[in-house]
């Protein structure tokens, strides 16, 4: 039904890239935006269906001057998933400048990751034919020698091709 990344690099870097497709009642729209900015250094990111995860955004939109942790509690607290509803993502920068993704997926599986010094991390939320995406981003950061433009281009391609529900248009955010 989507897919949305959040990558973060070994240099602090963080990433967010989401596909531009939605539907409803059959009329596919690949200009649709999954990726919202919230306030400086925060992000809200939906996949699945798009008015669950907008209703969620419009919930927490009076939380988002709170501390990161308070407001992503809060986020955790009203987000009530099952398998037909979107997932969300928090992602952003604590005020040391630490960048951090959270997410909660459709089955209520809870992700949290902040940057460490030598490594990569990746959450990707989708609905469906999760390991295969992963797999194949893994892949192609390999293949690409560690260039993530590349990677998430050659993704989303793929990921285009083996589901209609995601487009191979998608928009990127470095943070």
């Amino acid at each position: 039904m989507s897919l949305v990344f959040g990558i973060l690099t070994h240099n602090n870097c963080l990433i967010l890239a989401a596909d531009k497709r939605a539907k409803k009642d059959g009329i596919i729209d690949d200009n649709f935006t999954k990726v919202f900015c919230l306030r400086e250094n925060l992000y809200f990111g939906i996949t699945g269906i798009a008015e669950y995860g907008l209703a969620v955004k419009d919930i927490l939109q009076p939380h988002i001057n709170s501390p990161i942790e308070e407001f992503i509690n809060f986020a955790n607290s009203i987000y009530t998933p099952n398998n037909t509803s979107s997932s969300i993502m928090i992602c952003g920068r604590h005020t040391n400048n630490v960048a951090f993704i959270w997410s909660k997926n459709t089955k209520g599986e809870v992700t949290y990751m902040e940057t460490l010094a030598e490594a990569i991390q990746c959450t990707i939320n989708t609905s469906t034919n999760l390991k295969l995406i992963d797999l194949r981003f893994r892949a192609e950061i390999q293949s690409s020698n560690i260039n993530y433009d590349i990677a998430i281009k050659k993704t989303f391609e793929y990921a285009a091709t083996i589901d209609d529900s995601i487009s191979s248009t998608y928009e990127v955010f470095k943070i």
